[in-house]
């Protein structure tokens, strides 16, 4: 993919070459340049102004770079903590009680693990009832 090599050799003039081997990158400088050329690919804008490569290459060159830093260890994760979910805030609290009657924690522990989807409850949707109860980051 020659489109890709071009974004990466347009940043190797206005970076350096593999600047990110020699200094420890950022995931979210990666992952917001990445989000910024597919934002811009999808509003219409095919090239870069900057570069005059596609967008998506700039994309796909960026990732790779994410990824080679990955490999390499050569990575600042930044990335946002995930918080814990309900159904694990439920659990630690009424387990770490030893006050609370064992069919209650049955009962407990059912309603934090459902199995039906919206669907099942006739709101019209196929996504499976936890995927929709997950925690937003």
């Amino acid at each position: 993919m020659c489109v890709v090599a071009d974004a990466l050799a347009h940043g190797a003039k206005k970076y350096g070459p593999y600047n990110w081997r020699d200094i420890p990158i950022e995931v979210s400088q990666y992952i917001s340049a990445a989000r910024r050329h597919l934002g811009d690919y999808y509003d219409g804008e095919e090239h870069d102004p900057d570069s005059n490569v596609h967008h998506i290459a700039h994309a796909i060159a960026g990732l790779t770079i994410l990824m080679d830093a990955i490999i390499r260890k050569k990575l600042i994760d930044d990335r946002p903590k995930t918080a814990p979910t309900s159904k694990e805030i439920l659990a630690a609290s009424v387990d770490s009680d030893p006050q609370t009657p064992e069919p209650f924690l049955d009962q407990i522990r059912d309603r934090a693990t459902p199995t039906e989807s919206v669907a099942d409850r006739g709101l019209g949707s196929s996504l499976p009832y936890e995927y929709l109860q997950r925690p937003r980051s």
